[in-house]
């Protein structure tokens, strides 16, 4: 099994198997937060690893989506300790989409930039 493979299937069974917790809002403040800051990490981590680090675009690109990926599902899993604790704060498959979603479209922006560059030449 491939690791793309192996994390939508980890994402899926969060999904399944997690239900959301009821004031949780699809369209919300902190949704609109969880997609500006994941694409937000998305170009800064891109941009250190394709012009700091010399990478090329498709590994710097994998890299960056992996790295704020994690940082998403590591905060995730933390809200999901802490709320066995404290009761406020919950895992929320919601704020996953919207990472997920903000991830992707960091991903598309510098994929259609770096495509437009290159025609450019």
């Amino acid at each position: 099994m491939k690791r793309t493979e192996a994390a939508v299937l980890v994402l899926l069974l969060l999904f399944v198997c997690r239900p959301a917790v009821p004031e949780d809002e699809w369209l919300s403040r902190d949704k609109a937060f969880h997609f500006i800051t994941a694409f937000s990490a998305t170009l800064w981590s891109y941009s250190y690893f394709r012009y700091q680090r010399g990478g090329d675009m498709r590994d710097s690109l994998r890299i960056s989506c992996a790295v704020t990926l994690t940082f998403s599902i590591g905060k995730e899993l933390k809200d999901m300790a802490s709320g066995m604790k404290f009761k406020t704060n919950r895992f929320s498959y919601k704020d996953l989409v919207f990472d997920v979603l903000g991830t992707a479209a960091a991903a598309a922006l510098i994929y259609s930039l770096d495509i437009s560059g290159r025609k450019g030449k």
